[in-house]
C-alpha cells in the first residue's frame, strides 16, 4: 500500500524528509546554496531543485581544523531546522535564527555543539 513517512515537507526546491523527535521534527543539513569549488570564497550558487526526496538527516560542518585534524566539507551551506509538532498553518509559531560563534575560524551548528531542543518547549 501507499503510506507516508513524516516529517515530510514540500518546498520550492522539492520534498524534504526530516527526523522525528520527542514532540518536534528536525531537518538537518538542508542546503540553501552551493559553494563554487573553484572559488570557495566567492559568491555561492543557488541550490538546484531536488530530483528525489532530500533526506535531511545529517548536519554539515564547513572545512576547519579540530584538534589538529582537518574536518568538514565545502558542501556546507546548509541549515538545521527544528519545528515543534504543534506548529502548522493554523498555529504559526515564532522563528528563531541562531548563528553559531567561532570567530569565522571554527564551530558548527551540529547538535553536539548546541542542542536547541530545549528552546522548543
Amino acid at each position: 500500500g501507499v503510506y507516508r513517512i513524516d516529517p515530510l515537507v514540500s518546498t520550492r526546491t522539492g520534498l524534504i524528509r526530516g527526523l522525528s523527535g520527542d514532540g518536534y521534527a528536525k531537518f538537518l543539513g538542508v542546503p540553501y546554496g552551493l559553494v563554487d569549488a573553484n572559488n570557495p570564497f566567492g559568491k555561492s550558487l543557488p541550490y538546484p531543485v531536488f530530483e528525489n526526496i532530500f533526506e535531511a538527516t545529517e548536519s554539515k560542518i564547513c572545512p576547519q581544523v579540530r584538534q589538529g585534524v582537518p574536518i568538514g566539507t565545502l558542501d556546507c551551506l546548509t541549515l538545521d531546522i527544528y519545528v515543534p509538532n504543534t506548529a502548522d498553518s493554523l498555529n504559526p509559531l515564532p522563528v528563531m535564527a541562531w548563528i553559531y560563534g567561532g570567530t569565522r575560524v571554527s564551530g558548527s551548528n551540529t547538535a553536539e555543539a548546541s542542542d536547541p531542543v530545549s528552546l522548543l518547549k
